[in-house]
């Protein structure tokens, strides 16, 4: 027996969504909107097409997908039309409020332009996010992002992008040519030696993970430290390992660095750590545990802008990066390269390299001039 068509004024109700005993079809809109498959498919898949129908149409088919629950199948459509219309992001640490703020960014851009997330959990494991780039570069996404850095996964992301993934960096420099979006550091680093130098500081402290193993960002914090200290008369900059950051190690490093028992010319007391939020607040910590007054003997300056750096006591000087416009413009940029290029943009294959957003800075209670130790 044929089925009845169920068009308007036919007598014959609608099948409803809770009458279906399968997942709604094209078909099913079709029957229940009384058009043809065929029209009932170009309504759905919103596409140009010989068919042509008017808006009341449009509307009746779109009501009856809506009663029905029909969803479009995401695979048949990326068979037809070879996208996923899937961003796939590989992040560093995906509960680090950084990453959690770039990915916002990242998904809120991404959603307005009709794409979802696919994200993959690094852990921080260098193994991890090698098989976590290479699933996302074989087909399972149209694009990968790549969000924060670990000391040694050049070579995976560039072994995705020689297979033709697109690919954009976040939060961290360009590889390879592969284009990235990430804070100018350069910059975010003279702000805050800017700002320790007027409050007459001159023996800084940053961290440095296991030697070896420090990551791009870290060792270009330090070097742009450097040749401010040598090019303004301070002392180096000593670096500390931010690896453990229990209180006990900590407050054991700042004892010898602030408050030294045997003072060596070549190495004065530090007067100010500057680090990453993470690390600013266990430094924080470990100074008024250890009684170390901060500010005043020891100021403290974070540099990535978390909401973490307005919980302590003191609140923390943060050089505050833009997290959520860095996720979005670095998805802006790889849905860009996705598209062919425009009269208006035709630079695309020309984007890589790195692309530097400017810091905003915050001045709390963590910094101040220096004073001396206190008489006894």
């Amino acid at each position: 027996m044929n089925n009845p068509v169920h068009s308007k004024g036919s007598g014959v109700p609608p099948p409803r969504r809770d009458a279906l005993r399968h997942t709604p079809t094209v078909r099913d809109v079709a029957v229940a909107s009384g058009v043809s498959v065929g029209v009932a498919s170009v309504v759905l898949r919103d596409v140009e097409s010989t068919i042509r129908v008017g808006s009341d149409t449009r509307e009746r088919v779109r009501r009856a997908a809506e009663d029905l629950g029909y969803t479009p199948n995401a695979a048949a459509r990326a068979l037809r039309t070879g996208r996923t219309h899937t961003i796939g992001v590989a992040v560093r640490q995906l509960a680090h409020p950084f990453f959690g703020a770039i990915v916002e960014g990242i998904d809120a851009a991404c959603r307005a332009a009709g794409y979802h997330l696919l994200l993959g959990d690094v852990h921080r494991d260098e193994r991890e996010e090698q098989a976590i780039v290479g699933l996302l570069s074989h087909g399972r996404a149209d694009g990968l992002l790549v969000v924060g850095e670990l000391p040694g996964d050049a070579q995976a992301i560039t072994a995705a992008a020689g297979r033709g993934a697109p690919i954009v960096l976040v939060a961290r420099p360009s590889i390879s040519g592969i284009p990235a979006v990430t804070l100018d550091h350069h910059l975010a680093m003279r702000v805050a030696l800017d700002h320790l130098a007027a409050l007459g500081h001159q023996a800084v402290a940053l961290p440095l993970y296991v030697e070896g193993r420090a990551m791009p960002t870290s060792r270009l914090r330090i070097s742009v430290t450097r040749e401010y200290a040598a090019r303004h008369g301070w002392s180096a900059p000593r670096t500390f390992d931010a690896e453990p950051t229990d209180p006990g190690s900590l407050r054991d490093w700042l004892r010898s660095a602030v408050a030294p028992a045997r003072p060596d010319p070549e190495h004065p007391p530090i007067t100010a750590v500057v680090a990453s939020d993470r690390v600013a607040v266990h430094v924080l910590k470990a100074a008024q545990a250890e009684g170390i007054p901060v500010p005043g003997r020891l100021s403290v300056v974070a540099l990535d802008g978390t909401e973490i750096t307005t919980y302590t006591n003191p609140e923390l000087t943060t050089v505050a990066q833009p997290l959520h416009v860095l996720g979005a413009t670095a998805a802006d940029l790889l849905l860009r390269r996705l598209g062919p290029p425009t009269p208006q943009d035709t630079t695309i294959d020309a984007d890589a390299g790195t692309r530097m957003l400017e810091p905003a800075f915050i001045v709390r209670g963590s910094t101040a001039a220096v004073s001396g130790p206190p008489t006894r």
